[in-house]
């Protein structure tokens, strides 16, 4: 029990370091469909500032709708900092992964050997991507926490409230994802055909997801004022009429690719293989009917990206332990080349676990840049150069407004621009990716510059080259340009 304990204080350690230093947004989506609508129901955003998606109406708002809440609290306890407020809602988020990680590993305790209980909590909390993706107040996380919710009542024994709850916590999960539905699909079969669910028992099940469906369409009512179902507005938009597909379309095998490249690949190999064994040796066990639909249908849509396979992750440390208990069966454990795979597991995800606590969410750092500015700029008036369209105020054609700062005046440096003149009353600023600098030289050879700021901490970008994490070179670095008279 002390170690279990003393577990679950690293883990508390590592989670709200996660959500302190993960600033910023991974996807887009995470801030431009979440905080800016929500910034929209508070009057500081315009219909013009929105993204498409507001006006399709495709947008489930329920979490627009959370951040909206949390955002009216906290300012009205005069907690207006946007950098604030922001690192609140992952330590919040984070917290409630904390939470319902714990219950899940309690409700699953029973399927793993005694032996094996320690290592099992370990993975469960310290995979390196599970932190990271735990604090994200992103759709993926949220379907996942509602979904992993689900499962802890299939777990656990059955009473007659069991079927109703799942029905909620699935509803919930597509609420907030609707790509979780073959999820749920696959555990509703698995409920049928496996667990020989009564009829009575899944009616209740389904009773409690239409619940749920409805409340947010009486959500979405409230925020685009008239009534709809965004999940239809979603497929029409995205499947009959295919626009996910302008934003990129992959080959099947793009999955296994960004994992690779984004994992590393001894990590990404343990996860491929451990669905396998799960899959291969144990097709009843219900993780089986869950992943084999979700995955299937992501490997057959043309648009891919590694963020829609997020909400299976707390999924994997169960898959893990699961596939190595079935290996011991065949005693493959105990030879000396599988515990040195073992070892270099470890120190790689260790490695990854600590790249993750402590950095951005994305991999320009734009949020860490605007901060700093943010914090050391606030009562000056500011003109932020910036090249190649790299603006960190506007990574993306819809307006940011939630960390605008109405003294710093963004402009696009070129040729014509200089040379620039010296000002008493104004602080000139360049922000520019790492791997720009070097092309750009001859622009910015006349310029006199003064470094500030990385964002994206120096020592871990070092260490992402040193072991193959994703490190392209796209860190955003900011300088002060001083201008002499």
């Amino acid at each position: 029990m002390f170690k279990r304990n003393l577990i679950l204080i690293v883990a508390l350690i590592v989670f709200g370091l996660s959500a302190i230093n993960n600033k910023g947004f991974y996807h887009p989506d995470e801030h431009y469909q979440i905080v800016e609508f929500a910034e929209f129901k508070n009057g500081n955003n315009g219909r013009a500032d929105m993204a498409w998606e507001y006006h399709a109406k495709i947008r489930p708002t329920i979490q627009p709708f959370i951040y909206y809440v949390l955002i009216s609290g906290l300012r009205s306890v005069n907690i207006t900092d946007p950098y604030t407020i922001a690192a609140i809602a992952r330590l919040m988020i984070g917290l409630t992964s904390l939470v319902i990680i714990t219950l899940f590993i309690n409700a699953t305790l029973h399927l793993i050997d005694k032996d094996r209980i320690i290592y099992y909590q370990l993975l469960s909390y310290f995979i390196c991507f599970i932190p990271f993706i735990s604090v994200r107040f992103s759709s993926e996380s949220f379907s996942a926490l509602s979904f992993l919710l689900g499962l802890i009542l299939i777990y656990k024994p059955v009473t007659n409230k069991t079927y109703f709850l799942l029905g909620i916590c699935l509803g919930f999960s597509f609420l907030f994802r609707f790509q979780s539905a073959f999820m749920s699909t696959g555990l509703l079969l698995w409920l049928v055909f496996i667990n020989k669910c009564k009829i009575y028992d899944l009616a209740k099940t389904i009773m409690g997801m239409l619940l749920i469906i409805n409340i947010g369409a009486m959500i979405d009512y409230w925020f685009y004022g008239v009534f709809t179902y965004t999940f239809i507005n979603y497929f029409t938009a995205n499947v009959v009429n295919d626009i996910a597909s302008n934003y990129g379309t992959y080959p099947w095998y793009h999955y296994f690719q960004e994992l690779f490249h984004t994992c590393s690949a001894p990590i990404a190999i343990t996860l491929i293989l451990s669905s396998i064994i799960l899959w291969f040796f144990d097709a009843r066990n219900v993780l089986t009917w869950v992943l084999i639909p979700f995955l299937f249908i992501h490997f057959i849509t043309p648009h891919k990206e590694l963020r829609f396979l997020f909400p299976i992750g707390n999924l994997y440390p169960l898959i893990i332990i699961s596939s190595i208990q079935i290996l011991s069966n065949f005693n493959l454990l105990n030879n000396y080349f599988i515990k040195g795979v073992a070892i270099l597991l470890v120190i790689i995800n260790a490695i990854g676990l600590l790249l993750n606590m402590f950095s951005p969410a994305d991999e320009e750092g734009r949020i860490g840049i605007t901060q700093y500015i943010h914090q050391k700029y606030s009562k000056e008036n500011v003109v932020l150069y910036y090249i190649n369209e790299i603006n960190p105020y506007k990574p993306i054609t819809p307006n940011q407004r939630f960390y605008l700062d109405r003294n710093v005046k963004q402009k696009e440096l070129s040729a014509e621009a200089l040379p620039l003149k010296a000002s008493d009353t104004v602080v000139r600023l360049l922000v520019i990716q790492k791997k720009s600098i070097y092309e750009n030289r001859k622009l910015l050879a006349p310029l006199k510059l003064h470094y500030l700021s990385s964002g994206v901490p120096l020592w871990t970008q070092c260490f992402k080259h040193l072991i193959n994490f994703r490190d392209e070179g796209n860190s955003l670095e900011l300088f002060e340009v001083q201008v002499t008279k």
